[in-house]
């Protein structure tokens, strides 16, 4: 059934239970709507089994105490996910770039504290326009600054992987994709049913090496094999093609 329209998940999930009894819920595809059915089943007393990610507040068992399965992708488990990644390789130098506008909703506006707090010192940090081409970003002159300062680049431009595009294009361009760099991209939010490198365009193949190498962090429920393997084998089992459904329940 549809989801994530006006509510219109809300709306299936009370039919769902009152005119067909379900047993089990599987989604809706967005956490809005999760954040309220989630608390309708709690009530119902009936299971249900998130398959992308959510907001923190899913963790809390105590209002969600049927919610099977979630990944939580909010800005702040980002962030600590991007500071475990470096503390694992032992990185305490790092360099930062980040959009001059919508800052706070990113990953990186919480990962400051985490980095001082956990004696990672950040060398550099570069803001720039995110609507820049890479021409522009080069022009600026602020790569230069992040080419003698930091080894480590931890990049977040917005909230979809897309947004990194111009400034991996641009760091290519300038020679920052030598093997001395690392780059890092956490990806919060999944706007585009593809990664930039398979763009149909004239920048396809200059994109894909720009992108090389690149450490990108998200959720595992948005990767693509794990989605497609669930949805055949969900197919498999109840004939529903989940490509064109985002939130459906099984009853007895």
């Amino acid at each position: 059934m549809e989801s994530c329209t006006r509510f219109s998940g809300v709306e299936h999930a009370a039919y769902l239970h009152y005119m067909k009894n379900t047993s089990i819920y599987f989604g809706p595809g967005c956490n809005n709507e999760m954040l309220i059915i989630g608390r309708l089943v709690s009530r119902w007393n009936v299971p249900i089994i998130a398959h992308l990610s959510g907001d923190d507040a899913l963790s809390d068992r105590a209002v969600f105490d049927t919610l099977g399965s979630v990944a939580l992708t909010s800005a702040t488990e980002m962030a600590r996910a991007t500071l475990t990644f470096l503390q694992l390789y032992g990185w305490k130098q790092v360099g930062l770039v980040r959009p001059s506008m919508h800052f706070e909703r990113l990953a990186l506006h919480s990962l400051r504290n985490y980095l001082k707090d956990a004696n990672i010192e950040i060398n550099a940090e570069i803001e720039l326009d995110p609507y820049m081409t890479p021409d522009e970003i080069i022009a600026t002159g602020r790569l230069r600054h992040l080419k003698n300062r930091a080894r480590v680049i931890i990049v977040e431009m917005g909230m979809d992987l897309h947004s990194a595009k111009s400034f991996m294009i641009a760091a290519l361009r300038s020679h920052l994709k030598t093997p001395e760099y690392v780059y890092i991209i956490p990806w919060l939010a999944h706007l585009h049913d593809h990664y930039p490198w398979e763009a149909t365009n004239i920048e396809k193949s200059e994109t894909r090496v720009a992108f090389d190498d690149a450490i990108v962090i998200t959720a595992h429920g948005y990767d693509k094999k794990f989605i497609e393997d669930f949805e055949l084998r969900l197919n498999k089992v109840t004939g529903v093609i989940s490509t064109y459904v985002s939130f459906f329940g099984f009853w007895l």
